[in-house]
Formats: structure tokens, sequence, C-alpha cells
């Protein structure tokens, strides 16, 4: 695929190899198998950061009109893309994070959320519910496990992007509190799959 500039060989790594290497990290921490489980999370980082930031141009074809036609996309200025990773990014260094990785700190993970919160937020109007819903999920599975795992989550995540995160949300006349947000994120998720 990549010999060919085809964007398949982008979306094979991203929804394919990257999905399996996914399914063996949760494996290894169901096992214990901590100190594996963070090499493997790296390498998973390590690949959504590059596909992110790739900035070749590939080719789509689409087969679905006559005559088919050839898109032309760079992986780092499509905004579904961007989306994708920046959602599995969150993900990954919230589970490194907890696993107590010492080179994630809470910095790195405020940045994972505030590109996912600004991406979601500039695409709103273009982003189906379902992958909306997603990315709800994630920012709230994320916020949620640091919760439960009984780290201050108000240290860990900075005011800013708490303040960030809640504005995906319906406008309150009071500010909630985090386990608010968290449960707000989830119920708007829920409301967007329906």
């Amino acid at each position: 695929g990549e010999t060919f500039e085809l964007f398949e060989a982008i979306t094979s790594v991203r929804n394919g190899l990257n999905v399996i290497l996914e399914r063996e990290i949760d494996k290894l921490i169901l096992e214990g198998k901590n100190n594996e489980a963070v090499i493997k999370l790296k390498e998973i980082i390590t690949s959504y950061s590059e596909i992110a930031k790739d900035s070749k141009k590939y080719y789509k074809t689409s087969y679905e009109s006559a005559p088919k036609t050839r898109e032309e996309i760079v992986p780092c200025n499509d905004m579904y893309n961007r989306l994708e990773c920046n959602e599995q990014l969150t993900k990954y260094y919230g589970k490194l994070f907890l696993l107590g990785d010492n080179n994630v700190n809470s910095l790195i993970l405020n940045k994972a959320l505030q590109n996912l919160v600004q991406d979601l937020s500039d695409n709103s109007k273009v982003i189906t519910n379902k992958k909306k819903a997603s990315v709800l999920n994630t920012i709230g599975s994320t916020l949620l496990a640091l919760d439960k795992a009984k780290l201050p989550t108000d240290k860990i995540i900075d005011q800013e992007t708490m303040n960030k995160v809640a504005s995906l949300l319906p406008e309150n006349t009071k500010q909630p509190t985090n386990k608010e947000i968290i449960a707000n994120l989830f119920e708007k998720a829920k409301g967007l799959s329906l």
C-alpha cells in the first residue's frame, strides 16, 4: 500500500494492526504483565503519533462512483485521521499514566485531551454522531479510570483542560464537578448513539 502511496496503507495500520496490538496490551494488563504492557503501549503511541504527523501525500480511490475517482489525502491534514489518532493517543497515554510510567506526566495527558477536544469542537458539524459518542466515551473512560484509581483527577488534569472538556456538554448554570462532567460525557454519548 505505502509503496503505491495508497491511503489504505495508513488505515490498515490504524484500523488493523494497531487494533490487534491494543488487544495484546489489554491482555497483558489483565495478566498483570505491566512492564510488557508499557513496552507495547509505547509502540502503539509511536505508531499513532507517526500517523497523525504524516505529511506525505497518499491517494484513496473511490469505487462507489463511475468513473472511479482518486482523492489526494495528507494524513496530518485529514480531519478524521487526526481525530482518530488523538482519540487513541488520549486512551493510551491514560493507560500509561495509570500503569505508573514515569515518562508520562500530566502535561502529556492534558495535551492529548486538549487536542482531542479541539478536534471534536472544530469539526463537530461533519463528524458522525457515532464518532462523537466514541470520542466522548474515550474522554469519559480516561477520566473515570483516573478517578477509580484514586488518583487526584483535579491535580492530574488541569482546570483549563477540564473546562474544555466541559465545553463539549450542554451549558449548566453552575460549574460541574469532575465527577459530574464524567457522568455527563457518558450521558451525552449515550444520547448520540441511540
